[in-house]
């Protein structure tokens, strides 16, 4: 009998337990990101760390001359995308590629080029505490080729020569504090077309000769201020889908940065660049 007594006192000091682990875990600190300037203009966000580089990557406490300034929030900012300073130390653009694999033929798209238009950003906070950061704008590709396969171009309606440009898109945190990815997608919902656009002959006959649009959606993880694509993970994530959302995937490869500066009508050119960081709140 008292074997069996000990026994249920255990067992009700475990469900005692298990109770109050649930409750902690139910009331736990929440997670997000709040959005940043990497800048040399002092006071820094108080708690933070101090960088080495202009996209704050490199962390140096002792002579670093860059550091956050939190962005307040619910305050609207002009901001834009730009490929420009992501590479050799943030003095070179690096490309951005995107790659598909369409009835067996490897088809890479290769823009020197990526800027943005009607652009703007907000820090916000979720009823549950979750600090989070939108933004929507249109990406400009410029430069564009065709790498693989040979003898083709890419052309779009309305656009210059080489030139790709999206529909309305939104950028946000919300629900990503797990990865800290920051997701993209149209603005209209992912059934909607990032883009439309045709690879034609050029010089020769091009195997990949045909219209297309990618759908859907994709994450990117900030390094900073940079935003950092790789093919592995977005095509491991099978969400960014070329003609439709059943269609083959797209992986994009490459580096952009979000800049800003103030109003959300262009007011101030935006010229400190962003990283999204994250924050805790009890």
């Amino acid at each position: 009998m008292n074997r069996r007594r000990a026994m249920m006192g255990l067992w009700m000091l475990c469900a005692l337990l298990v109770s109050a682990f649930a409750a902690q875990s139910a009331s736990a600190v929440t997670k997000g990101t709040t959005a940043h300037t990497c800048t040399t203009e002092t006071p820094f966000t108080a708690g933070t760390n101090k960088f080495e580089d202009a996209h704050c990557t490199k962390i140096n406490n002792t002579t670093g001359t860059f550091g956050h300034k939190e962005i307040k929030a619910n305050t609207t900012t002009h901001a834009l995308l730009t490929n420009a300073g992501t590479s050799a130390n943030t003095a070179e653009a690096e490309p951005l590629f995107l790659k598909m694999t369409i009835a067996t033929i490897p088809i890479v798209l290769k823009a020197t080029g990526v800027s943005s238009t009607e652009g703007w950003l907000e820090n916000r906070t979720e009823p549950n505490g979750e600090h989070y950061t939108i933004g929507e704008g249109k990406l400009d590709l410029t430069g564009m080729t065709v790498a693989e396969p040979a003898n083709c171009k890419v052309e779009q309606a309305g656009s210059a020569a080489g030139e790709v440009r999206t529909t309305q898109l939104v950028a946000h945190t919300k629900g990503q504090e797990e990865n800290m990815f920051l997701k993209f997608e149209p603005k209209a919902g992912v059934a909607t077309a990032f883009a439309e656009f045709e690879i034609v002959n050029n010089g020769g006959v091009c195997a990949a000769a045909q219209k297309l649009k990618f759908v859907g959606s994709f994450k990117a993880r900030p390094n900073g201020a940079t935003i950092v694509c790789t093919h592995a993970d977005i095509t491991t994530q099978g969400t960014l889908r070329f003609g439709s959302a059943a269609g083959p995937k797209g992986g994009l490869e490459g580096k952009i940065t979000i800049k800003a500066g103030e109003g959300k009508e262009g007011e101030g050119k935006p010229t400190n660049p962003i990283a999204p960081t994250t924050v805790e709140t009890p």
